[in-house]
């Protein structure tokens, strides 16, 4: 069984029940309406009271208000309620294993998060620090023992805790990624599976910037447009990569392309915290091959979802891969880089799917124009990301090259200034300015 995130209802109406969430991503509406996940039937509940964003890579859980009559609390203070008129898209809260969630003040619930389990004992290395969960395993800081160099561990034990096709992503995505050679994408170091054939490990690149998220969490605001800029282009120079290097399947033959399918913030790592870091794309485990002169056969894909299982986040998919997720192109992952850019640059996700059944949303709602989020962004590159986040009749930006070239078009002059006029100026692209 997997471990879970459980909420109990400390005082109220029921008070020891339990709701238990253990999915790669979740989001969870409280409140007393009938399509609430938690749904708690008082009457000082608000019918959508509010949301809880579950995420566990790294562990991460954020509450906020959703605009309820009687207010949301964490350990009893007041976090959002309908008459202080706060801006829900840019309200939400952390939270920690042990905090008390007070809905009005009809109940308490109090959330409880796994512990993790004991250090690894894996041969060559010494485990330093945890650093979170993954869609498939757990991620851990090790050193090598032999030079004292460091790496992340990745690691499953599979007995009873995840299904086939889990494993599947697991051992498939570390098999591509040793072929990836990059300076954008995580380098992996080693692959192996256990001795008892339960336990799977990839040892890779130790990036000890963290991820997006940590990062705009330091700065407490969306990012200076020159650092998100500078970020986008490196991650869209690996997409670039990745979607046309030649790859070996396990059969010998050639296949051209590697989609990533979950470009999101917690999946762009940094090397450092600096003011124009080192980004680098990982966990390529929900990649699939499609060969370009033939990407719509069949038998040209390895995948190993079976029809209906999806995998990815709301916030960063587009709706043409929620309708077909198998066979899913390129274009998906440029999609999704112009919604991480524009999350960097905004605090918030192109589209506004703040209440339950996000997936449903994310097919209906379209990106909200950037400005309109924040003001500051110049217009000759937010009409470069908004056309990017078009995704009717086809997405805007079709390749991640073409991408780059518009946004740094866009941005010439800034790009300029930064590297004192040294930034070679790219011409204008169609729908750059």
């Amino acid at each position: 069984m997997r471990e879970a995130i459980t909420l109990k209802i400390s005082r109220g109406r029921e008070p020891g029940r339990e709701f238990s969430f253990a999915q790669r991503r979740q989001s969870i509406i409280i409140g007393r309406q009938n399509d609430c996940i938690v749904r708690l039937p008082d009457m000082k509940v608000s019918r959508h009271h509010c949301e809880l964003d579950i995420e566990i890579d790294p562990p991460r859980i954020r509450i906020r208000d959703l605009g309820s009559l009687n207010g949301t609390y964490i350990n009893g203070a007041l976090v959002g309620r309908r008459d202080l008129e706060m801006e829900v898209d840019n309200n939400f809260i952390e939270m920690r294993d042990g905090d008390r969630l007070g809905i009005g003040s009809a109940c308490e619930l109090l959330l409880s998060i796994p512990a993790d389990e004991a250090i690894p004992e894996i041969a060559g290395y010494k485990a330093v620090a945890f650093l979170g969960r993954g869609g498939t395993g757990k991620v851990w800081h090790v050193r090598r023992e032999a030079d004292g160099a460091d790496f992340a561990l990745k690691m499953v034990d599979v007995r009873g805790r995840i299904n086939r096709n889990d494993q599947l992503r697991f051992v498939r995505g570390a098999r591509l990624a040793e072929q990836l050679t990059h300076p954008h994408i995580v380098c992996q170091e080693a692959y192996k599976i256990g001795e008892d054939k339960a336990t799977y490990h990839i040892v890779q690149e130790y990036c000890r910037g963290g991820n997006i998220y940590n990062l705009m969490k330091r700065f407490t605001s969306p990012l200076p447009i020159e650092m998100a800029t500078h970020i986008i282009l490196q991650v869209l120079d690996a997409l670039d990569y990745a979607h046309h290097v030649s790859l070996y399947r396990d059969d010998g033959r050639i296949k051209i392309g590697l989609v990533h399918r979950d470009i999101t913030p917690g999946n762009i790592l940094l090397m450092d915290d600096s003011g124009q870091p080192t980004a680098k794309i990982g966990d390529f485990g929900l990649s699939k091959l499609f060969e370009l002169t033939d990407s719509t056969a069949p038998d040209n894909l390895i995948t190993p979802t079976g029809t209906g299982d999806f995998a990815g986040t709301p916030d960063f998919t587009p709706a043409v891969q929620i309708k077909n997720y198998r066979k899913a192109k390129p274009e998906v992952d440029v999609w999704a880089a112009a919604a991480v850019f524009y999350f960097m640059l905004t605090g918030c996700p192109p589209k506004d799917l703040s209440y339950a059944e996000k997936w449903k949303l994310a097919l209906l709602e379209k990106a909200i124009p950037i400005r309109k989020r924040n003001s500051e962004i110049p217009i000759r590159l937010a009409k470069v990301i908004d056309a990017a986040l078009v995704e009717e009749p086809i997405i805007g930006c079709q390749s991640a090259r073409e991408l780059k070239e518009r946004i740094e078009a866009a941005c010439s002059k800034r790009l300029s200034r930064r590297h004192g006029g040294a930034q070679r100026v790219h011409e204008r692209t169609e729908g750059s300015d």
